[in-house]
């Protein structure tokens, strides 16, 4: 559709145009996101303080998704056509957003239990925190 001649229904015309939706709601909304991650991380860092913060945040990251995408799922329920048993697409990203966090969280606990059983496994663990090359020393 060809944009208006009138200047106002021109400008209502742009105006609508302008993303906002991606802003102001969502599981990947960054003013949603960021706030939620900050504070998951803080919880994460205080629960696991041997642990690299790079491997933190990325857990972070994840958790604050699923938080938010849980939320939508539960605003919305789990199934879209009941007829049918549809779920929505959200179901299927919260449940794999589930299983990589729970993985790295395991990781993340293995290396926190490790670092804490022995010197020699707490020497290992600042090794790789250390390193900084791309996980050598990590499991």
């Amino acid at each position: 559709m060809p944009l208006s001649s009138d200047p106002v229904a021109r400008e209502r015309q742009l105006a609508n145009l302008t993303p906002r939706s991606a802003v102001t709601h969502g599981a990947y909304s960054a003013e949603l996101l960021k706030p939620e991650r900050e504070r998951i991380l803080d919880e994460l860092l205080a629960s696991f303080p041997n642990v690299r913060r790079d491997r933190l945040e990325l857990a972070a990251a994840q958790r604050a998704r699923i938080v938010l995408l849980s939320a939508y799922v539960d605003s919305v329920g789990v199934i879209r056509h009941k007829g049918r048993g549809d779920t929505f697409p959200a179901v299927a990203a919260l449940e794999r957003a589930e299983a990589g966090y729970r993985a790295e969280l395991g990781k993340i606990e293995d290396l926190a239990r490790e670092a804490s059983s022995s010197p020699r496994g707490a020497q290992a663990l600042l090794t790789a925190m250390t390193a900084g090359n791309g996980g050598d020393g990590e499991r």
